[in-house]
């Protein structure tokens, strides 16, 4: 995981998995940050593969403390799951840097076609589940 503090804006770049460790890490140099009078998080996901729970508490638990919070290079198999979680009220999505940096051409609902299609593919997979169950 990268953390790069730059003027007003926070840069985290995580890898593969998100785990504890990394959360924490990630914490104190937000903590560090907020008190500097940083006010854009900004969360490069291209490498993220999955996240958990701790992982949502620490997004909602720091939603306060920064005008904005961005995220980019998310992979199209986890926005369904940040469409689905709401976190879309909480933080932007991004399909490049260039974007979360300056907050132009956010990834917004009506452009989540595929994201659609997969919580139709999900639901339908739990109902064809149940039914064999």
């Amino acid at each position: 995981m990268g953390v790069n503090i730059n003027k007003n804006d926070v840069f985290i770049d995580f890898e593969e998995e998100i785990s504890a460790k990394s959360i924490d890490r990630c914490q104190k140099n937000i903590t560090q940050a907020s008190k500097k009078g940083c006010d854009k998080l900004i969360f490069n996901f291209k490498n993220v593969k999955s996240f958990d729970n701790l992982f949502l508490d620490f997004i909602i638990s720091i939603k306060n403390r920064f005008a904005s919070i961005n995220f980019y290079n998310v992979n199209i198999n986890l926005l369904p799951a940040f469409y689905l979680l709401r976190l879309d009220q909480i933080a932007n999505f991004y399909t490049s840097e260039h974007d979360a940096i300056h907050e132009v051409k956010p990834i917004i609902k009506r452009r989540f076609g595929i994201v659609h299609q997969k919580i139709l593919m999900f639901l339908t997979s739990i109902l064809v589940l149940t039914n064999i169950a």
